[in-house]
């Protein structure tokens, strides 16, 4: 849901699979270096550290992103001061 909301209309799609691709290649480092770390420092502690990383990434999500407060994403993003009208 945040990708559709974070980028400009005439970029969004571009943008959701820029996310998406982004959180792909996350699953995919972190299902390659699951079993290392799990055998280095434990079952407890790579939980702790996913844990760290979530909430690492609260302030990258919920903090940083404009809330719309019932706003259309065109009027959020500043969009209709760059469209021409026709004719």
């Amino acid at each position: 849901m945040v990708p559709a909301e974070v980028y400009p209309t005439r970029y969004r799609t571009t943008g959701h699979g820029i996310s998406a691709a982004a959180g792909k290649l996350g699953a995919a480092i972190s299902t390659l270096f699951f079993p290392t770390l799990l055998s280095a420092i434990g079952v407890s502690h790579l939980l702790q550290l996913l844990a760290l990383v979530s909430v690492l990434g609260i302030p990258f999500t919920a903090l940083m992103l404009p809330e719309p407060k019932l706003a259309s994403l065109e009027a959020i993003s500043g969009e209709h001061k760059y469209i021409r009208p026709l004719g």
